[in-house]
């Protein structure tokens, strides 16, 4: 997204073909590709790597979901609140929170249970109840005041992302200046 439109802004010659994959280890013996970006540690130590930072989740709702609802004073209330549930082959994903020393995992009331994060977020920006989400993915929805955090005192802890390319692709000068730019803070 961000990164994306970065790159681009610098760089009119250069064609972008985005994806979005469960897992790089399907894909680095299957197609052709000069850089994945991967959001956790690779699965395969054949690639280069390169980390370009960080990314956390947190809770966010609308300002009309709190207008109705109100917020949560502690992790613990979340079971009183509807939430938007990702989850993958039926398994929700932990809502794992820290703040300071302390570490909990909140269990909101499912309201909306999503295979995917685009739905989450349109469930929450539509005020239907607290999501989960990945900082980065609702940076411009925070920025218009769609969504506020939720117990913004809370968050996950940090993911590390990394720039993964073929052994091959080292040295070549579209990725340094990828790389270069994704890693700008």
């Amino acid at each position: 997204g961000a990164a994306a439109s970065r790159v681009a802004a610098g760089n009119d010659g250069v064609e972008f073909d985005i994806r979005l994959y469960p897992n790089e280890e399907l894909l680095v013996d299957h197609i052709e590709f000069d850089c994945m970006v991967v959001v956790g540690e690779p699965a395969t130590d054949r690639l280069h790597r390169q980390r370009l930072g960080e990314m956390a989740f947190q809770l966010y709702a609308s300002p009309n979901f709190v207008a109705q609802h109100g917020l949560p004073q502690a992790p613990s209330d979340l079971a009183e609140f509807p939430g938007i549930v990702l989850q993958e082959s039926g398994v929700p994903y932990a809502w794992n929170l820290r703040c300071g020393g302390r570490s909990v995992h909140a269990s909101p009331r499912p309201k909306f249970r999503v295979n995917e994060y685009w739905m989450a977020k349109y469930l929450a920006v539509e005020g239907l109840g607290i999501a989960y989400l990945p900082d980065f993915f609702i940076y411009h929805e925070v920025r218009q005041r769609a969504l506020v955090p939720v117990l913004p005192e809370w968050r996950s802890g940090d993911t590390p992302v990394y720039a993964v390319y073929p052994p091959h692709r080292r040295g070549n000068a579209r990725i340094g200046q990828l790389l270069d730019t994704l890693t700008m803070q």
